[in-house]
């Protein structure tokens, strides 16, 4: 019990940091960084719920990703990939440059509406696949 109410702290406390980050890079470091630890665990055997709380803070990697991906855009400072990079305003970036293919910013900007109009869904979505032993 003293192990799952740490790891809840932990996933606590990760959600909360996530929230304050503002540079688009390193929210997809700690996405990144979430996913290998849910496809370390899910193949060393180091359970189903530990597995999913990595992938849930991979997903809200994910929607805050897509949000500041549609600040940036909003504000000009993401080229919207229409056209040369070279025609592009001075100071802005383009996907490649963050690492980011085109697919990802679509479906990463749809969990950050999703994130933004249902955020109670990403923790009951967690608790249904622990329940039915499912990957999240």
């Amino acid at each position: 019990m003293a192990k799952k109410t740490s790891e809840l702290a932990v996933l606590r406390n990760c959600k909360a940091q996530l929230a304050t980050i503002k540079h688009l890079p390193h929210v997809v470091e700690l996405r990144d960084k979430a996913k290998a630890i849910a496809d370390f665990l899910k193949v060393q055997g180091g359970g189903i719920e530990a597995a999913n709380d990595a992938k849930q803070i991979v997903a809200l990697s994910e929607a805050h990703a897509g949000k500041l991906i549609a600040e940036m855009q909003a504000n000009g400072e993401l080229h919207d990939g229409q056209g040369r990079k070279e025609q592009s305003q001075d100071g802005t970036v383009n996907l490649d440059d963050l690492g980011i293919n085109k697919n990802q910013s679509s479906r990463w900007q749809t969990a950050a509406i999703v994130l933004e109009e249902e955020p109670e869904w990403f923790d009951a979505h967690l608790i249904e696949c622990n329940d039915a032993k499912r990957d999240f």
